[in-house]
């Protein structure tokens, strides 16, 4: 059986300073259909300079 791509429910982008917190969001929302990408501290510094 072929197995046809889904379309995410919607992009997410998680901001938090803790990559546990991170991880664990990240895994719940994809495990829900969601398209969803982790940001750390570093990254939104970098970002806003």
């Amino acid at each position: 059986m072929a197995r046809t791509a889904l379309s995410p429910k919607a992009t997410i982008l998680i901001v938090d300073d803790e990559p546990d917190v991170r991880a664990v969001l990240e895994e719940y929302l994809v495990a829900h259909g969601y398209a969803a990408f982790g940001a750390g501290r570093d990254a939104v510094c970098e970002s806003s300079s």
